[in-house]
């Protein structure tokens, strides 16, 4: 049996990847209620009690996988709530290192990450696995400690491999409202409520945007490839491996949409933390890239308008 648990499944990455899952024939667990993320003491006894009910539930030759991809932290997010995210975090692994010590059944963990933070100070013309990481704000450098503690996981626990997938810009529907990041999906609700587009960086900026039902492929992909690697831990870059400025992006919305946009060009505090062009390429044995890009950027423009146009007439119906 395969048996997968994965964490942050309310969220865009999350709720793709229990689909994907879902589809593959997984077992997916879900825990009985909701995590309190924001009060650690009462988040720490639910990864007792879950973590515990998901180990129990495997026997000798069963498969499993856990997938993090919880968190809200941003390039915009305070040092405080990001610090917290990586104590609770902790927690976790904890928790998971204690149960794995008694099961003994052999597994595997991915860990959702970000290469636009880990890389934003990168000089490269392209970034792969071999790029250094440049760690110039704090949410990079909680990537980074995150990063750490499943690398520090995985050499204390025998037989469990870790992935640490660092996704290049994701878009999709899901995307959180109240996050301050999502670019297309800001977009799209502007479109669809015909306001200005506020954008805070030149329109010649350039980004590798990937498509959330690409990303969550992919994930699942670069994972079960690493069954065959010999390595505790490895880093793969998850990316659609091409790069579309924000005027291309504009021009996609103004063709679907069929009237043009509104743009407003602004500068922010978050401005300069963003480089002006970004390219990846995966240079990992985990899967190539055309085993995750599949979805062009008018497709996945069109399914994120469909849904967002869906959410809004819902919401003025209820109104």
């Amino acid at each position: 049996m395969r048996r997968v648990w994965v964490l942050g499944g309310g969220g865009m990455l999350g709720a793709a990847l229990s689909r994907e899952l879902h589809q593959g024939g997984a077992h997916v667990y879900r825990y009985r209620e909701s995590f309190d993320w924001k009060t650690p003491q009462h988040v720490r006894q639910q990864f007792d009690a879950a973590t515990q009910e998901f180990l129990s539930g495997l026997s000798a030759g069963d498969d499993w996988e856990i997938y993090w991809a919880a968190g809200v932290g941003s390039m915009g997010s305070s040092k405080a709530d990001l610090d917290g995210e990586t104590f609770v975090l902790g927690e976790f692994l904890g928790l998971l290192a204690q149960g794995l010590q008694q099961c003994g059944v052999p597994g595997m963990v991915g860990f959702a990450s970000s290469a636009g933070a880990l890389y934003a100070g990168s000089q490269d013309f392209e970034i792969t696995e071999c790029t250094a990481v440049t760690v110039i704000n704090d949410y990079a450098a909680a990537k980074l400690a995150q990063e750490r503690l499943f690398e520090d996981f995985a050499s204390r626990i025998a037989d469990v491999r870790v992935l640490l997938a660092r996704f290049s810009t994701l878009y999709g529907p899901g995307q959180a409202q109240g996050k301050r990041q999502g670019l297309l999906s800001h977009i799209a609700r502007c479109a669809l409520r015909h306001q200005p587009v506020e954008i805070f960086v030149p329109l010649d900026t350039s980004r590798d945007y990937l498509f959330v039902e690409d990303a969550a492929s992919g994930f699942i992909v670069a994972l079960q490839a690493l069954r065959a690697q010999d390595k505790r831990t490895q880093v793969k870059i998850v990316a659609a491996e091409r790069s579309v400025t924000i005027s291309e992006i504009i021009a996609t919305f103004n063709r679907l949409n069929k009237r043009r946009l509104r743009i407003v060009c602004n500068r922010n505090n978050l401005s300069a933390m963003y480089a002006r062009r970004v390219a990846y390429r995966s240079v990992s044995p985990l899967g190539a890239a055309g085993e995750i890009c599949h979805t062009t950027l008018l497709e996945g423009a069109a399914a994120l308008l469909r849904v967002e146009r869906m959410t809004y007439i819902a919401g003025s119906n209820k109104g």
